[in-house]
């Protein structure tokens, strides 16, 4: 079970499912069917006239529908589609293109291209274009993040999204351009880690109480902060180049738990519970430090890693197992059962790639990353044995991007 999982057992357990909208018209709607004599044969001849004048209707008027993109084509990222556009008025400094993906337990998968969103329900086959991202291909997508089975936030170069209903219609709830990683408790309650560049140098938490409406500062004892993960409302790790630090009292007060062997500019923490974690560090200079605790970070245990050559994030899958992609001569797909002492690991047959984002729910994987000019969207219904791949044309993203001036 991955963190997303976990975070979403949480609350189906113990979130109030309310009716949605529709539920009394659905319920009056029933009722009439109910009362509804059956038709006779005049009745049932009138409708088919009316259907057959419908059709000629829509024939000479047809329905704009999103844009699906069928599994056995090549993706295109920016023709003309119907799907949700942004607002015009928006104008931020072109950003590389750097692929995220998120997993509603295997339901329902989201992926971004630039800041183009993508969407899947049938387990990465086919992907939908739902939004289509600024025209001048100056955005990008940084973070993904599903809250609860319907809501998923999306944070941006231009400003942070949410959709409250699978992913299908997109709204920007504030235009601040500055957040990275997400990290939300509740569709109203979240916390981010915002800075000024992709580097997060200047990484600081903020956090919001109205849906990512409004942020305010706060503080958790790093100057630098580059990863933050909540496991409930008490408990939470957040995690920098200069440490890890912990909170058990909400985030009254947070304490220095562990410190990288040497310089490092990066941390990532990953919990399943408020006692079984791991923690990353990207060191400077050196191979990166993998450490695992089983008492909630008052013991931390150096880990070995599977190669020196690790790219991107981990994924926790069980109180003691994390997986990993590493590159270079040995890539791989990595998987370790026993925090880390012991690794397995099974190459990925995908080609030439830079992994930038996957996640882990089940057997299911989902990969992104880049390949050229080429978002690559990978998919695997057996823990990665084997994989379905699309990919998306991002040049006029990575064009921007490279311009004079841009921020890569």
């Amino acid at each position: 079970m991955d963190e997303q999982e976990l975070r979403q057992l949480f609350r189906d357990t113990f979130d109030r499912h309310l009716p949605g909208p529709d539920a009394f018209r659905q319920l009056l709607d029933e009722g009439e069917e109910r009362r509804r004599p059956r038709l006779g044969l005049l009745a049932a001849a009138v409708a088919m006239v009316l259907a057959a004048a419908a059709a000629a209707l829509i024939a000479s008027h047809p329905r704009v529908l999103p844009r699906t993109l069928p599994a056995s084509s090549r993706l295109p990222a920016s023709s003309a589609s119907p799907a949700q556009t942004p607002p015009t008025s928006v104008s931020v400094p072109p950003e590389l293109p750097t692929p995220a993906v998120a997993s509603l337990l295997g339901k329902v998968e989201v992926a971004s291209a630039g800041d183009e969103l993508l969407r899947s329900t049938d387990g990465g086959r086919s992907w939908s274009v739902v939004y289509t991202g600024l025209p001048d291909h100056h955005g990008n997508v940084r973070d993904l993040e599903w809250v609860t089975d319907t809501t998923i936030f999306a944070a941006t170069n231009h400003g942070l999204l949410v959709s409250r209903d699978q992913g299908v219609r997109w709204v920007l709830v504030s235009s601040r351009g500055d957040l990275y990683r997400l990290d939300f408790l509740s569709p109203s309650v979240g916390y981010v880690i915002a800075g000024s560049s992709p580097a997060l140098q200047d990484g600081h938490v903020l956090r919001t109480l109205d849906g990512g409406a409004s942020w305010s500062p706060y503080p958790v004892g790093l100057s630098v902060v580059t990863w933050i993960q909540w496991v409930d409302a008490t408990h939470a790790w957040a995690g920098g180049p200069g440490g890890v630090v912990a909170t058990s009292d909400t985030g009254r007060t947070w304490t220095l738990q562990l410190r990288p062997s040497s310089a490092a500019d990066a941390a990532q923490v990953g919990f399943t519970d408020a006692l079984h974690g791991f923690a990353l560090f990207d060191r400077i200079g050196g191979p990166p430090e993998l450490y695992a605790t089983a008492d909630g970070g008052q013991h931390w245990e150096r880990a070995s890693l599977p190669s020196s050559e690790v790219v991107g994030r981990f994924v926790v899958t069980g109180p003691t197992a994390l997986e990993m992609v590493t590159g270079g001569t040995t890539s791989g797909l990595c998987a370790s059962q026993d925090s880390g002492s012991s690794w397995s690991c099974r190459k990925l047959a995908l080609g030439p790639i830079t992994p930038y984002d996957w996640v882990a729910s089940g057997q299911l994987r989902f990969l992104v990353g880049m390949r050229g000019t080429e978002v690559l969207l990978a998919a695997s219904s057996d823990a990665g044995m084997d994989w379905t791949l699309r990919s998306v044309d991002v040049g006029p993203w990575v064009r921007a991007s490279r311009a004079p001036g841009a921020h890569s």
